[in-house]
């Protein structure tokens, strides 16, 4: 599956297109890859021995995925289709069973968990779920329009925080305590309207982008102050796509619609920005202009095309930091970082998935007409028992729903599919 490439990125243009790439996300930690097509969607976890890629043994037939996102390496896999926009498929992929599928009152634009919270947003509300049993404990409605479903939610349950647009013209950001159900903090992170952000593993961070995508900014989440500001370009618009954390918060990467994706080195306790006052003129000027003089990336990777959507993730392996890149042709490509000197990135392996992804959906077919197992218009087995919400359409004027089965045992609980290996400590803050 692995092949080691010295270009970094592809340029054939015979890729099938049939099995076309149209959801990518990596998990919380970047220990799993999830890709969803316009057929399946098959599950990757990335060995934290070495750079190689396993993948998780498991396919199920859909209609096209929209949104796929995994909860850490457990066997909780939230899905919502094309077909299907207002529905979120909850599944315990690893019994091939389906919890549950609420629908909504309109389209799911995106989902974000946590090991305590499910998070679905909506064009113009957002509601939050306990993880263990899918309970509706608070909804955020009334709010500006998302027509990305542009949110964040922290990883890390000791910062259970929620971040979203506040404003659809400005770069406003509401931070909203998830455990506690409220708002905790308002940051003006930028002049412009928001496209991008992301929590570092410690919840305690959050990068942000605006349209405009020339400045990056890391915030305190708590007391909303600036404790960073990178430059991209200064002449050179580009739309944000992904910003991504290493594990131990010292380094930020961000791909855009451009050639280049740059990796930023965040300033020590001791050498901290000064904080700006971003509510006024004065202070986005002065910001701006302390960004002019010394926040360019520390380290770039390049590619010979650019108006590619990237997703990013970041991991130490064997002590050092690598950047994960994932593009909707089906490559993903593994550099490594140089902590000490920056610089341009070296390509340390390329993996094709999509001839995984395409002898997963014939192999899956293949074994289900043998068996006689139909496989409806939709696209979605006939295996799965029919789970249903007593009530799809939710309406907090009554109790929440509460999740049922027909099918008798526990394996179909939220708890057995939240299971997962230990976590991990806090990454060694050594590379080498």
């Amino acid at each position: 599956m692995s092949t080691t490439s010295t270009g970094n990125d592809s340029t054939d243009s015979s890729r099938s297109s049939q099995y076309k790439i149209s959801a990518l996300a990596f998990n919380q930690d970047c220990t799993a890859l999830s890709v969803g097509t316009s057929r399946n969607y098959v599950l990757f976890t990335i060995n934290s021995e070495n750079i190689e890629i396993d993948r998780t043994r498991h396919y199920l037939p859909f209609e096209e995925v929209r949104i796929i996102e995994r909860l850490f390496l457990s066997a909780l896999t939230i899905v919502v289709t094309q077909q299907e926009p207002k529905m979120l498929k909850i599944f315990h992929f690893k019994k091939g069973s389906k919890v549950c599928s609420p629908v909504f009152e309109k389209p799911i634009l995106a989902v974000k968990l946590n090991r305590t919270r499910v998070i679905v947003c909506l064009e113009d509300s957002i509601y939050l779920h306990d993880m263990h049993d899918m309970k509706v404990l608070h909804r955020l409605f009334d709010l500006p329009l998302n027509l990305d479903g542009l949110c964040a939610l922290s990883p890390n349950e000791t910062a259970p925080y929620l971040a979203y647009p506040d404003s659809e013209i400005t770069g406003t950001i509401q931070i909203f305590d998830t455990e506690k159900l409220k708002q905790i903090n308002v940051i003006n992170a930028h002049e412009n309207q928001l496209v991008a952000m992301a929590f570092d593993l410690s919840g305690l961070l959050i990068a942000t982008a605006s349209i405009k995508g020339t400045l990056i900014r890391v915030h305190n989440v708590v007391d909303g102050k600036c404790v960073a500001e990178y430059r991209r370009g200064s002449m050179r618009a580009a739309k944000i796509y992904s910003l991504a954390f290493s594990p131990d918060s010292k380094f930020l990467a961000a791909s855009s619609d451009t050639e280049t994706i740059h990796i930023f080195r965040l300033p020590s306790s001791g050498e901290q920005q000064p904080a700006q006052d971003t509510s006024t003129w004065t202070g986005f000027f002065g910001s701006y202009l302390n960004g002019l003089t010394n926040e360019r990336s520390f380290a770039t990777v390049h590619f010979q095309a650019g108006e590619m959507k990237r997703i990013l993730g970041m991991k130490i392996i064997d002590q050092q930091l690598r950047l994960f890149v994932a593009d909707h042709h089906g490559l993903i490509s593994i550099y490594e970082v140089n902590t000490k000197l920056g610089g341009e990135c070296r390509q340390v392996g390329q993996h094709d998935l999509l001839p995984i992804l395409e002898n997963a959906y014939t192999n899956e077919t293949s074994r289900r007409s043998s068996a006689s197992s139909p496989i409806n218009v939709a696209g979605s087995s006939s295996k799965y028992p029919q789970n249903r919400i007593q009530n799809n359409a939710y309406d907090l004027s009554q109790s929440p729903p509460m999740l049922t089965n027909s099918k008798s045992g526990a394996n179909q609980s939220f708890d057995t599919a939240i299971e997962d290996p230990p976590y991990s400590s806090t990454p060694s803050t050594d590379y080498d």
